[in-house]
């Protein structure tokens, strides 16, 4: 019978470390959707000036170079928006370390009172 429950500790203790590793993703996913959300929005704001000085009266040459700045700047946002959509937390992608996250915290907290209730 010992050994039974030995197995039973060993998968439960598995599958805790599973649901651990999957909150570990959520977690550095959910980092960097908040990274790509602030350099968007540094780029958008740098976009913004840029697109403001291109519209005062400067010489043509200065111009260019600006337009060409505000070129690379929007090259580069698009890659973040297009990083940022491939990264935001979608239920799909976050229900099952949830859904795990929930049956092992539930697990946990019979555990605790079975064992306060054994030494109590």
């Amino acid at each position: 019978m010992s050994v039974g429950k030995s197995s039973e500790w060993d998968e439960l203790e598995a599958q805790l470390q599973q649901a651990e590793q999957l909150l570990q993703e959520v977690k550095q996913r959910l980092s960097q959707v908040k990274t790509g959300q602030r350099d968007r929005q540094a780029l958008q704001q740098q976009q913004a000036d840029l697109q403001a000085e291109i519209k005062q009266d400067l010489p043509s040459e200065q111009k260019a170079q600006l337009k060409q700045e505000l070129d690379k700047i929007t090259e580069q946002l698009e890659l973040v928006e297009v990083d940022l959509e491939s990264r935001l937390l979608s239920w799909n992608s976050f229900r099952e370390p949830f859904w795990q996250i929930v049956r092992f915290g539930g697990v946990g907290v019979l555990l605790g009172v079975l064992l306060k209730s054994c030494a109590g």
